[in-house]
């Protein structure tokens, strides 16, 4: 299905009035007045409220995305706006914006605004929309032109004629991200340890050096290390109370390397594979992580279950 399906040129607002982005989330949510009624109106705005306390509505490159799951709504509504003089963010973190003080950059401000409502159970269709959006803002010739636009006529052409579509299914692409600190199978423990507190991810992955993922480390794997290889075998470990666990770990950590205490088969899908099977995945392993490559085994990202929470179950 076309991006452009999903919005009425009666939805569409050009120069949207104002000065803040609040202002434009406004003016697009009093258009859905006669459909919405009142009492729906506010109920929308209580939502968009509540997500934005969790996620910013900004996206970036001038182009703000609220949206929000509604009780009660029957229908999937996209509103759309622009700025061509640009709306100020809102104040704060939550909302992208935040005081600025003497000697920082000048503000980024919103040209394009996408409204999204949708009822609480259509989950693969706001998340797909999200995605399609994404996809159709990333040009800067098609933001400039769409921010440019003096009709909502006009901005509706440019979104058909982008042929962006809106997939049908929930992938691991919609809910992936990058990693930034990998690991080399050649890094010694001491490089692999260093590595592992700079991250917040619970998994790194190894890869060798054309990208492709050969393994991934937990730090699991340094306390299997340091811990005696008989002692799931004994009933009673009361004698660890003196064992000092972990010499070997210190003993060793400029003269073992990364890939002997790596796991070899790091759990990994494709970014079209169906986010249900990227959980079930998670489930049967079990892991916390789990990766994204390419056709030729190159790493494109990770999902932590939390992702899948975050973008998937309350989007």
């Amino acid at each position: 299905m076309k991006l452009s399906k999903l919005i009425k040129e009666e939805r569409i607002l050009v120069d949207l009035p104002g000065e803040r982005l609040s202002d434009g989330v406004d003016a697009l949510l009093k258009a859905l007045e006669p459909e919405l009624g009142k009492e729906g109106l506010q109920l929308a705005r209580q939502g968009l409220e509540a997500r934005r306390g969790d996620t910013s509505d900004y996206v970036g490159s001038g182009v703000a995305v609220p949206h929000a799951r509604i009780e009660g709504l029957k229908d999937f509504y996209i509103v759309v706006g622009n700025s061509s003089k640009g709306l100020t963010l809102d104040t704060g973190p939550a909302n992208g914006g935040g005081d600025k003080t003497a000697g920082d950059a000048p503000p980024e401000k919103v040209h394009l605004v996408f409204l999204i409502l949708t009822p609480l159970v259509q989950i693969t269709l706001m998340l797909q929309t999200l995605a399609a959006i994404a996809r159709l803002c990333h040009n800067n010739d098609t933001r400039r032109a769409l921010r440019d636009c003096k009709t909502p006529g006009r901005i509706l052409r440019l979104i058909e004629e982008s042929a962006v579509e809106v997939k049908r299914t929930v992938t691991a692409s919609d809910a992936m991200r990058t990693c930034e600190i990998t690991l080399s199978p050649d890094d010694d423990l001491s490089t692999a340890l260093r590595k592992m507190v700079r991250s917040d991810e619970a998994v790194l992955p190894v890869l060798d050096a054309d990208r492709k993922l050969v393994g991934c480390l937990s730090p699991s794997a340094f306390f299997q290390l340091g811990m005696p290889k008989y002692l799931n075998f004994l009933s009673d470990v009361d004698f660890l109370k003196s064992f000092e666990p972990f010499e070997e770990v210190l003993a060793n950590e400029k003269k073992m390397k990364t890939s002997q205490i790596a796991t070899a088969d790091a759990p990994a899908v494709t970014a079209e594979t169906p986010i249900l099977l990227v959980a079930h995945t998670m489930v049967k392993r079990p892991t916390p992580t789990v990766f994204v490559v390419d056709d030729k085994g190159r790493l494109k990202g990770l999902i932590h279950e939390s992702d899948i929470l975050a973008k998937v179950l309350m989007p």
